[in-house]
């Protein structure tokens, strides 16, 4: 149901560790944003700590109740995402380096969360969860990948069976190397942290979900990840790692945003031929599909927006699990962000192109 005119929204929040409470602190703002205008949120896509705030949000919109389980996430990152609340030492996996903890406690207070949010009366609303993993054993039917997609969709999180195996499917995609041990799921085998593979998988936000228009990318980055060259001379042992796991996760989203424009660009051309009459409908249509091979009636523009701090955020990856006043300044950072990006977002809004009188309207690319 378009409530707004303008379709529905998938949400895709990146993974950043500890700094995965600048999410939850986006995410607060955003759902009640999105809230504010009737947009409903049709797709929640997370890896690593993204994840683990994707099932909340997920669970939330079910329960027809996507604010509160913001509000819940802001909640369980403050006040219970302390190093003594969610680590689970296990001396075994430490001894021989398959990480210092487990992910129990973790699947704990995700069950706790969802569950409050299921107390509701609010009529089940429709959902999908998409989460990525990476199998150490590889995809079984693509062996040469190590990106799997765990789907879920409206009525799993009614199922008791499926609840659980989306909790630890989210606390596999979160289980960071070394630091957690490997989470085994049924036909994958142990998996580790999905931010390995595809820390934003914004195709998995479009797919199969022909109501989205609008996909919010949540990154605790900031867009320039440049570093200064002398710096990156002085690069070396743990830092210089640091740095090579930032190129990868970069990459990937700079290329899957910069495609997503690139299909935006193409789209808005075929529909001004169209408009022109220069190019007939079905010829657009065998256009798209002999481009990208996918039904073109399900092809179509998406409004992107980045949610991202405009500098780095303060401490390294764990550092937030120590200190309780860093997670509060990711929180904070994180709402700043959110409403900094809507804002940029309906300023675009109003400015597209009025047509001209007697002239067909066009659809822009909105990037």
């Amino acid at each position: 149901m378009r409530r707004n005119g303008r379709g529905g929204a998938a949400i895709v929040v990146g993974g950043a560790v500890a700094k995965g409470a600048f999410a939850a602190g986006a995410l607060a703002h955003l759902t009640l944003k999105l809230g504010e205008e009737g947009t409903p949120i049709r797709a929640v896509v997370g890896t690593s700590s993204g994840a683990l705030n994707a099932t909340v949000v997920a669970a939330g919109v079910r329960a027809g109740r996507p604010v509160s389980a913001a509000k819940e996430l802001v909640r369980l990152w403050r006040d219970r995402a302390g190093a003594s609340r969610i680590l689970d030492a296990d001396l075994g996996s430490a001894v021989r380096f398959g990480g210092i903890s487990g992910s129990q406690r973790i699947v704990a207070l995700l069950n706790e969360a969802c569950a409050r949010l299921r107390r509701g009366r609010v009529p089940p609303q429709q959902v999908a969860l998409r989460v990525v993993v990476a199998p150490l054993a590889g995809v079984p039917t693509v062996p040469t990948s190590f990106e799997a997609v765990e789907r879920f969709e409206a009525r799993d999180f009614d199922d008791p069976a499926r609840r659980g195996r989306m909790f630890q499917a989210a606390v596999a995609s979160a289980a960071f190397p070394f630091a957690f041990k490997p989470v085994a799921l049924d036909g994958l085998g142990p998996c580790v942290d999905g931010g390995v593979v595809n820390n934003t998988p914004v195709k998995q936000a479009i797919e199969r979900q022909p109501d989205v228009t609008s996909v919010y990318v949540i990154v605790a980055d900031p867009a320039d990840a440049a570093i200064p060259e002398a710096a990156a001379r002085d690069l070396g042992g743990v830092g210089l790692l640091t740095r090579l796991v930032d190129i990868l996760i970069h990459e990937r989203l700079v290329r899957d945003l910069a495609e997503a424009r690139a299909v935006n660009g193409w789209l808005a051309a075929l529909d001004r031929l169209v408009a022109r009459r220069q190019l007939a409908p079905a010829a657009r249509a065998e256009v798209i599909e002999a481009l990208y091979g996918r039904d073109a009636a399900t092809f179509r523009q998406i409004e992107l927006v980045e949610i991202r701090p405009d500098r780095p955020l303060e401490g390294g990856s764990f550092s937030g699990f120590f200190r309780p006043d860093l997670r509060r300044s990711y929180l904070r950072a994180g709402w700043d962000a959110a409403r900094s990006a809507c804002a940029m977002r309906d300023r675009a809004r109003a400015g597209l192109r009025r047509p001209a009188r007697g002239q067909p309207s066009v659809r822009r690319s909105r990037p």
